[in-house]
């Protein structure tokens, strides 16, 4: 018998004699350019962010390595994580700063919503400019583009892996990627090239191979959450990213070169800390 025939059965995609269907046919799904296979995503749809696809995915063509920071709202974390991560690259690599592009995003962020007022006065407060922000929802072309995503948790990093499957070596949550980063052998560090945005991709790469290889630390001690809306829980929040982003770009950028280090953040002696939660995990 023929397909169609009277008698015949209805065949399912995939069996044999089946004819390949193409994208836009009935029981088709939709496909996203550039993520072959993968149905397209409905902003909203639980375990999704709410991404934009074709929005513009980085704000520093010129520059060669790329860090995008995410959270949920951009408005509270990820705009603390990257203005304090540009902040200590400007300290350490001086004039060769501009080779970096430090951005951030969120995955249900409303575009045009500005910084809350708690995250831009404790930035101010540890002298780091605050002016000129805008939060904005995170896209697929930005994802794709950042040479390391750093999330706030691990559901912000996982949505974003799975939009983005191939993002998966270069998405981290930021107290993850400070951990595996900091556990890189001194070793793997010391043959990384002097070049800035060479050694920084040969970093992430490194960072990505300790992933199993370090001592077991509680997944949740990875996720740097939500700050409740009071001064002092968003000063721990930015004592917490400023220690990561520190331990971070100790292995990113190696020594500091053109001044001694940023100024003092509440809740200093990330090592101590670090050591401390390596031990309790084992």
């Amino acid at each position: 018998m023929t397909p169609g025939e009277p008698g015949r059965p209805a065949m399912t995609p995939g069996e044999p004699g089946r004819p390949a269907m193409t994208p836009g046919e009935p029981g088709r799904p939709a496909m996203t350019p550039g993520d072959p296979g993968r149905p397209a995503m409905t902003p909203g749809d639980p375990g999704r962010p709410a991404m934009t696809p074709g929005d513009p995915g980085d704000d520093g063509a010129a520059a060669a390595f790329r860090v995008l920071c995410v959270c949920i709202a951009n408005q509270c974390r990820s705009p603390m994580m990257e203005r304090l991560i540009r902040r200590e690259v400007a300290f350490r690599l001086g004039p060769d700063a501009h080779h970096w592009s430090v951005t951030s995003a969120g995955v249900r962020a409303v575009d045009g919503q500005p910084m809350h007022r708690l995250a831009v006065q404790t930035l101010r407060l540890l002298g780091t400019d605050a002016d000129e922000f805008t939060a904005r929802r995170v896209s697929l072309p930005q994802v794709r583009g950042a040479d390391l995503v750093l999330a706030a948790t691990a559901d912000e990093r996982d949505s974003l892996i799975a939009a983005v499957p191939a993002a998966i070596g270069r998405t981290y949550t930021l107290l993850e990627f400070a951990r595996l980063a900091a556990a890189v052998p001194a070793a793997t560090l010391a043959a990384t090239p002097d070049d800035v945005t060479t050694r920084a991709v040969a970093v992430v790469a490194a960072a990505r191979g300790m992933r199993g290889r370090t001592p077991y630390v509680d997944p949740a001690l990875d996720d740097l959450e939500d700050p409740p809306r009071t001064a002092e829980a968003f000063s721990e929040c930015a004592g917490a990213i400023g220690r990561a982003v520190h331990a971070a770009l100790d292995a990113l950028c190696a020594e500091t070169r053109y001044a001694p280090g940023p100024p003092d953040i509440p809740g200093a002696g990330f090592r101590t800390g670090w050591s401390q939660a390596g031990a309790a995990g084992g």
